[in-house]
């Protein structure tokens, strides 16, 4: 429940971190009345998922960019074809998320 774990953490704790990976997240809260988007305004999020996973479906995330990026929110996403829930070791090795990560800085 990692990824699930991160978006719950950055909208219990706005402003708190300074950037976030929820990787193969979900976030039902996107689809109830009364979610404040706001809450998200000041974070920097980079999501990763992969189409094909099985164990935790792509649609939470794919809403969350569409939402985020749409609101002009500092956010990106990494979409993979294939590798299924196990797209996050493709993650961590392929993509520069470390020089990402470190260079952000939390907003107030």
């Amino acid at each position: 429940y990692g990824g699930a774990c991160v978006w719950y953490s950055l909208y219990d704790f706005p402003k708190f971190y300074a950037a976030a990976i929820p990787l193969m997240g979900y976030f039902p809260h996107c689809n109830l009345l009364g979610f404040d988007v706001k809450r998200f305004e000041t974070e920097n999020i980079w999501i990763g998922h992969a189409e094909n996973d099985k164990v935790v479906l792509i649609q939470d995330d794919e809403k969350m960019f569409e939402i985020l990026s749409s609101n002009g929110y500092n956010v990106k996403m990494s979409r993979y074809k294939k590798y299924g829930h196990n797209m996050s070791g493709i993650f961590l090795r392929k993509e520069k998320w470390k020089s990402w990560l470190f260079v952000q800085k939390r907003q107030s």
